[in-house]
């Protein structure tokens, strides 16, 4: 169990902001100096030698209820204590098959890939979202270990895939290379390997995170750095994450064409395990009426609330489509709820409101209402033709690479937002 101070800390900055404190080296005459305008940090002051020095944190009492998955967290918003559901804080479940990666999810235990529906699917990602180009900037890889780690997302990856081994990842182990979802995710919970034991099957959001895009050209290349991922098989990987309804199929990433679509469980695929201890994410949206917008907490972005065509905070109205080009526009000149910077979002932003556990349509209905269930731009190229791109289905959340940038379809804008990254 964490500690309450420590467990608090590694929630997200942008519902508590009780551990971002002024520092200290900073110079300063008054107190008004030294605010950092949070509520949750505690109020600070400028001491004697002239330096502003970090308030005291508002540390809320402990929860009283039965539920592991909430917490009685400080919240910016209210400047007041607020019980919030705490998504991807371990857990405790007991399954068939027994899996060990039980984390909370919207307010209850879960535990992926044990169940036959959508329900025990991953609440969706919980780290800023990598970019798509030079992913190496990022890296931290052991050749000596086969040990990759994303100081982006703040997981860890077996340098090979599963069956593959060496330096350039080229031998065999001797074990299974493509295997069933089943299959998989038995062999990531049962993965030994550089000194760790609590491996898992990726998430769909987890598996995108090491795609990137780069270097648009007609050799389609594996969708993935090769510097840190060497011998990458031209081929389609499993998640966890199961594919609506949920029953017979799940969610595989394909790492030639980039499509994240769904197949029987029974198909033989390639493996790649993570681990990580997952950032802790408390209550993931913050809608604002006013144009309305949503800030994501999780990835720190902040998206336009409603679909192009679409107004007010229920989001009425038609939307309106548009061809790839039109949409790129549409965002570079938008003026949204006072705001402008805002940008038609890669494929893996748009992807990162999929909400997992729903289809048709596959988004959180109360922060993003009449989402149209179907096809929304991505500002991602499809980098084998450059005359198509990459758009998400809202749908089922899939994607595939097979869209004309003359087609017409939906849009719905994105921004960084600088106080959460």
């Amino acid at each position: 169990m964490y500690a309450k101070n420590s467990f608090l800390c590694m929630l997200s900055a942008a519902l508590i902001g009780g551990c971002v404190a002024t520092e200290a080296s900073v110079d300063c005459s008054n107190d008004e100096m030294c605010q950092d305008g949070k509520f949750c940090n505690g109020r600070e002051i400028c001491n004697d030698l002239g330096k502003c020095e970090a308030g005291t944190p508002h540390i809320c009492p402990d929860d009283q209820d039965d539920n592991t998955c909430t917490e009685n967290l400080c919240d910016e918003i209210s400047q007041g204590c607020k019980n919030a559901m705490v998504d991807f804080k371990p857990c405790e479940l007991t399954t068939t098959p027994d899996y060990h990666n039980d984390i909370c999810s919207k307010g209850k235990c879960i535990s992926p890939g044990t169940c036959e529906d959508l329900s025990c699917n991953a609440p969706g990602p919980n780290f800023s979202i990598p970019l798509e180009d030079n992913l190496t900037a990022f890296y931290e890889i052991s050749t000596d270990i086969g040990l990759v780690e994303d100081l982006k997302t703040g997981l860890e990856w077996r340098r090979c895939p599963q069956g593959f081994s060496g330096n350039n990842c080229k031998q065999s182990t001797g074990t299974a290379m493509t295997m069933s979802w089943k299959e998989a995710l038995t062999a990531c919970d049962e993965l030994e390997w550089a000194g760790k034991d609590d491996w898992r099957l990726p998430s769909v959001y987890e598996l995108r995170s090491i795609w990137r895009n780069f270097n648009i050209d007609a050799n389609c290349d594996p969708n993935i750095d090769e510097t840190a991922f060497p011998n990458t098989p031209e081929a389609a990987f499993w998640s966890a994450s199961g594919f609506p309804p949920g029953i017979d199929h799940a969610y595989y990433i394909s790492f030639i064409h980039g499509n994240a679509l769904g197949a029987l469980k029974d198909t033989a695929f390639y493996v790649r395990c993570t681990r990580g201890t997952p950032k802790l994410v408390a209550d993931r949206f913050e809608l604002i009426a006013s144009g309305p917008i949503v800030k994501d907490r999780a990835t720190g972005l902040i998206w336009q609330g409603c679909a192009q065509g679409q107004t007010d905070k229920t989001c009425e109205g038609t939307p309106v489509g548009a061809n790839w080009s039109a949409a790129m526009d549409y965002c570079n000149n938008l003026v949204w709820a006072g705001m402008e910077d805002w940008r038609l979002p890669s494929l893996k932003e748009l992807q990162s409101i999929v909400d997992g556990q729903r289809y048709n349509p596959a988004i959180d209905p109360t922060n993003f209402p009449n989402t149209p269930a179907e096809k929304f731009w991505s500002a991602s190229e499809y980098r084998c033709y450059t005359d198509y791109a990459l758009p998400v289905q809202f749908y089922d959340g899939s994607t595939n690479n097979e869209n004309a940038k003359t087609n017409t379809y939906h849009v719905r804008c994105v921004k960084t937002d600088p106080d959460l990254q």
